[in-house]
């Protein structure tokens, strides 16, 4: 009774919608099946058909969509869902697929395994049987022998069925074994390839692990690399920029030195248009002042000097020339010891040589004969020429070497033009002589004959002949 004024709401809210149907009633009278919360429902033109409405929507097919007019997103959204519920359902299809795919595996290995313990077991009872057989048929052939113990058909048989039972525990044994070593072996093998797999899988990611530290590494040597060049770099040429400035600061200073030392110059020359003569000190650091004090050139020291280098370079000389001749021959050797007498002869060093020493009382009585013979004075060695064996030039003439005494300087130019502009002769010989004392005027030595030259010729000679003859 309580459901009546319900189903009549339905139908006059049902009218309201679709105005010429009505819900059948009861709906067990429908002749068609509605689905997902449909209503049978007949049309008042014709009662004998029926069709499925919804109550709170519209229905579509066999669904009844409770809300009318959806939006696109979310319809969308219920067909993304209603695909990934789909893809599950095939997802676990197929896992169930899969484990019933397994189960039948192990069920056909469980019915062959079954059906080989029926077959081994068929096999024994057959081999029972079999032994059985003959067992009876050997009791039969057993005839007992005269004047001999027999044993008795029942003691027989037990050891008959005591060998059989034997035998047959040990065709089954062997048979177990058999077969447990043939699963060992199955599983050890599959053992031993998942583990080559695993083991190729360890080695695999261990390699990529390398790779990607060997990449790091040349990536972060590299970063480095780069860094030091950048600083190498930036280092030099900090360095080229300070000795750049050092250098431009040295020319600087070296530029106002001389502009100074200029300007004083021109402050100290006179006013006046003549010829202003400089006393000896001024006129030497004017003339003779070098452009850098490495290049500075004493003359008086290096006359003082000159005597002492070259003693110094020809005693090097003759060291040098005993030391390369020490692998010459006997002849050699004579010839240089004939030499380096005579040498030591003119540079006052005879007194090395021993006095009763046969070889050269031989080259003194052979440079005697051949003096004598050429009408040559030997005299002794002056130690104020002893340099004037290296001079071969000839003698000259007294006339000659008075000429040659007075010899001036070309720096000595300006001092000549100052002279000639001075009335005074007197203070110009002055000026002269003390120029000579302090070594701006060179004089040449006379060069006059020495004996010291001669003296080596006819050593020389005389050794010459001496080894000849």
């Amino acid at each position: 009774m309580i459901l009546i004024p319900i189903l009549l709401l339905l139908v006059a809210e049902v009218a309201d919608v679709q105005a010429a149907s009505g819900l059948v009633f009861p709906q067990s009278n429908c002749k068609i099946k509605c689905l997902n919360g449909g209503m049978c429902a007949f049309s008042f033109e014709n009662p004998a058909i029926h069709s499925c409405i919804c109550l709170m929507g519209v229905y579509e097919g066999d669904r009844c969509q409770y809300q009318v007019g959806d939006d696109p997103a979310k319809r969308k959204k219920i067909e993304q869902e209603a695909e990934e519920q789909r893809r599950i359902e095939e997802a676990r299809a197929r896992e169930r697929q899969a484990l019933d795919a397994q189960r039948q595996r192990e069920h056909e290995w469980r019915r062959n395994e079954e059906a080989q313990a029926v077959e081994r077991q068929r096999q024994i009872e057959s081999r029972n049987q079999q032994d059985e057989e003959l067992r009876r048929q050997e009791q039969q052939r057993v005839q007992p022998s005269n004047g001999g113990f027999d044993v008795s058909p029942a003691e027989k048989a037990r050891q008959i069925e005591m060998k059989r039972r034997e035998e047959e525990i040990r065709r089954y044994e062997a048979e177990r074994k058999r077969i447990e070593g043939e699963r060992a072996a199955e599983l050890a093998q599959r053992a031993k390839a998942e583990e080559q797999r695993r083991e190729m899988e360890r080695e695999y990611q261990r390699q990529r692990q390398q790779q990607e530290e060997e990449a790091v590494r040349r990536r972060e040597e590299e970063t480095q690399r780069r860094q030091q060049q950048d600083e190498q770099r930036r280092q030099d040429d900090e360095m080229r920029r300070n000795d750049a400035r050092q250098k431009e600061e040295q020319q600087r200073q070296q530029q106002e030195q001389l502009q100074r030392e200029r300007e004083q110059n021109t402050r100290e020359e006179p006013a006046s248009n003549g010829i202003q003569k400089a006393d000896d000190s001024e006129l030497k650091e004017e003339d003779m002042e070098p452009d850098s004090p490495s290049e500075y050139w004493d003359y008086k020291s290096n006359e003082a000097e000159k005597p002492k280098e070259e003693e110094e370079y020809w005693k090097e000389k003759s060291d040098t020339d005993e030391s390369a001749g020490a692998g010459w021959d006997q002849t050699s050797v004579s010839e240089n010891v004939d030499e380096e007498v005579a040498s030591e002869t003119t540079t006052q060093e005879a007194e090395h040589v021993e006095p009763k020493d046969p070889m050269t009382k031989l080259i003194e009585e052979a440079a005697r004969k051949t003096a004598e013979e050429h009408d040559i004075v030997l005299t002794e060695d002056d130690d104020d020429h002893s340099d004037d064996y290296w001079d071969h030039s000839p003698p000259r003439r007294d006339d000659q070497v008075k000429d040659s005494t007075n010899i001036v300087d070309p720096e000595d130019d300006y001092h000549e033009e100052a002279s000639k502009s001075d009335d005074d002769d007197s203070k110009d010989d002055n000026k002269r002589e003390e120029e000579k004392a302090d070594g701006w005027m060179m004089e040449e030595r006379d060069k006059e004959p020495d004996s010291s030259s001669s003296l080596h010729y006819i050593c020389l000679l005389a050794t010459t002949f001496y080894i000849l003859f």
